[in-house]
């Protein structure tokens, strides 16, 4: 598997689901969002959602997010912030487009950042933008 390069543009998938539209439609170019693992995810184990706070905007496509996931768990830290939304209003045939978000979404740091220290504390008060997969879940099994 590739390394994320330390700053990429993708688009966040799964949009037009669960009534994401509206979400969509009101976002901002330089808004913050947060990538956030969802190793649970019984569509995909690499899954990572895109959130703005609490509402669930969509997901990162597979291939990136298979590399994003991996470095994740890893501890390494990313930020996402939207750079355009696209589509809405109407095609010519008078049919309603959806609206899309592109995203940025650049490396913060890796694991070493992190080391020894509480994941979910750096998260809020350092970088609160950001989300790091929880570590101490994996730590456990481990043992």
């Amino acid at each position: 598997m590739a390394r994320m390069e330390e700053e990429t543009s993708t688009k966040i998938v799964g949009v037009t689901f669960n009534n994401r539209q509206a979400l969509v439609r009101n976002l901002v170019e330089g808004k913050s969002l947060e990538l956030v693992r969802e190793p649970g995810n019984p569509h995909d184990c690499n899954a990572v959602a895109v959130m703005d706070g609490n509402d669930h905007l969509g997901y990162i496509g597979r291939e990136l997010a298979c590399d994003l996931a991996r470095e994740m768990d890893d501890g390494v830290l990313f930020e996402a912030f939207v750079s355009s939304v696209t589509g809405g209003g109407y095609d010519s045939s008078d049919n309603r487009r959806s609206y899309g978000a592109n995203i940025r979404i650049k490396r913060l740091g890796g694991s070493s950042v992190v080391n020894g220290g509480d994941l979910e504390a750096i998260r809020k008060k350092v970088i609160p933008n950001t989300h790091v997969a929880s570590l101490s879940s994996n730590r456990e099994k481990q043992r």
